[in-house]
């Protein structure tokens, strides 16, 4: 499926596309289409891992702090009231523009517990000391967030 629409952007070629997929092809690292493949695939996984663990910290947070979760509720019922009968076409990214309460409560938990442990694997491309540790070109590393 990824293959597919990678093919569909390479004949297309549209320099005005602004999507993941055509950006990464005029990218001259990404001529392999299973390069690209990989990639998007960590990208999505990156994504939406972030956002769940985010989200279930967010919610075990409210559990344990009722006061907190009382003040996000106020801000959200409002909301709510007015998309229950079709929540699918009308709770929009318009409707939310003023969830302030909701926004910052989502902030402070990914400032108290970060979505991701640590960044993705990397290699050194020379020799280098940090911090008194020696690392050597091609040595894989990666930092704990």
């Amino acid at each position: 499926m990824i293959g597919g629409i990678i093919d569909e952007k390479k004949v297309k070629n549209d320099p005005d596309a602004n999507d993941v997929v055509s950006l990464l092809l005029g990218d001259p690292s990404y001529q392999e289409t299973s390069d690209l493949i990989d990639d998007v695939i960590v990208m999505f996984f990156a994504g939406s891992k972030t956002v769940q663990g985010t989200t279930t910290n967010l919610i075990t947070t409210m559990l344990h702090e009722p006061e907190e979760f009382a003040r996000l509720k106020v801000e959200t019922e409002g909301i709510m009231d007015k998309v229950k009968d079709d929540i699918m076409g009308k709770f929009d990214l318009e409707s939310i523009q003023d969830l302030d309460q909701v926004k910052n409560f989502y902030l402070e938990t990914m400032r108290r517990t970060s979505p991701a442990v640590a960044s993705s694997t990397a290699c050194m491309s020379r020799d280098v000391s940090v911090g008194g540790v020696d690392l050597r070109a091609g040595d894989a590393f990666y930092v704990g967030i």
